[in-house]
C-alpha cells in the first residue's frame, strides 16, 4: 500500500500560499451536516460551518506572531486562506480536503514540546453574513442561488450550480444569513446544496442523479458502525405551504400613528417597517409621502407644513426617515404617511399528507417544509405526498469509519455517492454522505481516519417524468 501524503498550504500574506507541511504533526477537520432533517421538524437541516484544526510544531517562533524573526511576521493572523490536500498514489494526484481559513492561533499548553493549534473555519463561513437582493421576476432556483452568492462575492469560479425545476413569478433575499436564503430556496426546490473539500459550491436539483464513487463493505470497513434509531428519522405528518404574491400600487405602507413633537431648528430620525393590513410589505417602488404638520398637537393653530423637510431614504423592507424642523419654533407632525409599490406574500393554503400506518407505528412525527417560495399547488401536493411515504419508514442513516485504507478514502467527500454492503447491519444499497470528519493518527498522516455520515438518498425522480431537451435554450420539464 501507497502511504498518503499530505500538503498544507497558507497564504499567511494574503498573496502567495506557503507550504507548511513540514511543521505539522497532527490535522483533523469536519465538514457537512449530521441529518438531513431537522431535529425540530421545522424544514431541512443547515450545512453547518466545517472546522478543523493544525498542531504546528513551534520551537522556532515561527508561529509567534510577536516574534520579529519569524519569516511569517508580521503575517501570522487569523483569516489567512488555507487548503489541505491528501494524495495516495505518491503525489501524482492531490485530492483536496479542506478550505478554508484561519480562526485563531494559540500556543499549546504541553510543556514537552512548544507548539500552537490553529483552528480552522470553512468557507461556508462568507455565507454567515446577511444579504439583500432586488426583487428577481420570472427566475428558477439557480438563478436565486447565484443571486446570493453574487452578493457575498462568492468566487464564480468555486460554483456548480445545476438548472432548478420550479418557476417563481418573484423572488428576494430580504436581509437573513446569506446560508439561510440559499436553503429556503433549496428547500423549496428539494434540491441538495453542500461544499466539497475544495470549497466549490454545488447545487443539485430534485431530479438530478447520482453515481457512487466506491463500495464500502466490511473489507475496508472499522467495526465501529453506529446507527440512527427510527425514532430520530422518521417524519409522518408532513405540511407544505403554498405562497403566493399580492402586487400593491400606491398603497399606504406605513403611517405615524400619533402627533410627533420637533423642537425649533430640530430633527428627528425614525426607522419604520413597512406594512399592508399587517402583512409585511417588499417595496419596489416608493411613490410619494405624506405629512402634515401644525402648532398644536391636536392639529389645531396655524399650519406649519411649509416649516417641516421630509427625507425619506427607502430600503427594500424599512424606510430611513429624516423630519426637520425649518423654524425656530416648535411644531407637531400630526400626519405622516409613505406610500409606495410593492409585493406581499400570502401563504393562503397548507398541503397536509399524513401516512396513518407510520402514526399508529411511531406516533405523529411533524415536518414543516419551512420555505416561503412553493407557488405551484400540485408541486405542493407531490411534494408532501412523496415526503409522508418516503419519511415515514425507519431510514437508516449509518456513520461509519475507514482507517488506513488511503486508495478509497481520498475518493469520499461530502455530497459524493457510495454503495454499501453491509446486510447483517440492515445497511445494503446507494448512499449520500452528508458530513465527513478526518484526523491523523500518525504523526506524518501516513495513517488516517475517516468518519461518514449517510443518508439514504432522495430518490423523488423515481416518482416523476422528466424529459431532457435540447432546444436551444435551457428548458425544465416535470416535477
Amino acid at each position: 500500500m501507497t502511504r498518503p501524503l499530505w500538503k498544507v498550504y497558507i497564504q499567511w500574506d494574503r498573496t502567495n500560499f506557503m507550504l507548511e507541511t513540514s511543521h505539522v504533526y497532527y490535522v483533523e477537520y469536519q465538514r457537512g451536516t449530521q441529518h438531513k432533517i431537522g431535529p425540530s421538524g421545522k424544514g431541512f437541516e443547515r450545512p453547518r460551518l466545517g472546522k478543523g484544526k493544525i498542531l504546528f510544531l513551534n520551537e522556532d517562533g515561527r508561529y509567534d506572531p510577536r516574534n520579529t524573526a519569524s519569516p511569517l511576521y508580521p503575517h501570522v493572523t487569523p483569516g489567512a486562506p488555507v487548503v489541505i490536500y491528501v494524495s495516495a498514489d505518491g503525489g501524482s494526484n492531490w485530492v483536496p480536503r479542506f478550505r478554508g481559513r484561519v480562526a485563531d492561533i494559540k500556543p499549546t499548553k504541553s510543556r514537552a514540546v512548544r507548539a500552537v493549534e490553529v483552528s480552522l473555519r470553512e468557507g461556508w463561513d462568507a455565507l454567515e453574513n446577511t444579504v439583500y437582493t432586488d426583487v428577481l421576476e420570472d427566475v428558477y432556483a439557480d438563478d436565486a442561488i447565484n443571486a446570493v452568492l453574487d452578493a457575498v462575492d462568492w468566487p464564480a469560479g468555486a460554483r456548480d450550480i445545476d438548472n432548478g425545476r420550479d418557476y417563481h413569478s418573484y423572488w428576494w433575499a430580504e436581509g437573513g444569513k446569506a446560508i439561510d436564503e440559499i436553503m429556503n430556496v433549496v428547500g423549496a426546490e428539494f434540491g441538495r446544496i453542500w461544499l466539497d473539500g475544495d470549497g466549490v459550491i454545488h447545487f443539485r436539483n430534485r431530479h438530478s442523479g447520482y453515481t457512487p464513487v466506491a463500495l464500502l463493505d466490511a473489507t475496508n470497513l472499522r467495526p465501529e458502525t453506529s446507527l440512527s434509531q427510527p425514532w430520530d428519522v422518521v417524519r409522518n405528518a408532513i405540511r407544505v405551504p403554498v405562497s403566493s404574491f399580492r402586487e400593491l400600487t400606491n398603497e399606504v405602507v406605513w403611517t405615524q400613528m400619533q402627533p410627533l413633537y420637533i423642537g425649533g431648528s430640530g430633527s428627528v430620525t425614525l426607522w419604520v417597517s413597512y406594512t399592508f393590513e399587517n402583512i409585511p410589505v417588499r417595496v419596489t417602488s416608493l411613490v410619494g409621502t405624506d405629512y402634515t404638520a401644525n402648532e398644536n398637537e391636536d392639529g389645531s393653530g396655524a399650519d406649519r407644513t411649509s416649516d417641516l423637510s421630509v427625507s425619506v431614504s427607502p430600503l427594500s423592507s424599512v424606510a430611513k426617515v429624516t423630519l426637520t424642523n425649518t423654524s425656530v419654533a416648535g411644531l407637531y407632525v400630526t400626519e405622516l404617511k409613505l406610500r409606495a409599490d410593492g409585493l406581499q406574500i400570502l401563504t393562503a393554503t397548507t398541503v397536509t399528507a399524513e401516512n396513518a400506518d407510520s402514526i399508529a407505528r411511531y406516533g405523529r412525527r411533524e415536518f414543516d417544509v419551512d420555505t416561503p417560495w412553493v407557488e405551484d399547488l400540485e408541486v405542493a401536493t407531490d411534494y408532501a405526498n412523496f415526503l409522508s411515504t418516503w419519511l415515514a419508514d425507519a431510514i437508516i442513516y449509518p456513520q461509519l469509519v475507514l482507517r488506513a485504507q488511503p486508495a478509497t478514502q481520498v475518493l469520499l467527500d461530502v455530497g459524493k455517492s457510495v454503495t454499501v454492503n453491509l446486510p447483517e447491519e440492515y445497511v445494503t444499497g446507494d448512499y449520500e454522505i452528508i458530513y465527513i470528519d478526518e484526523r491523523w493518527r500518525t504523526r506524518d498522516g501516513s495513517i488516517f481516519e475517516t468518519t461518514v455520515r449517510l443518508s439514504p438518498q432522495f430518490a423523488f425522480s423515481d416518482h416523476f417524468w422528466t424529459f431532457p431537451t435540447k432546444l436551444g435554450i435551457t428548458s425544465r420539464f416535470g416535477y
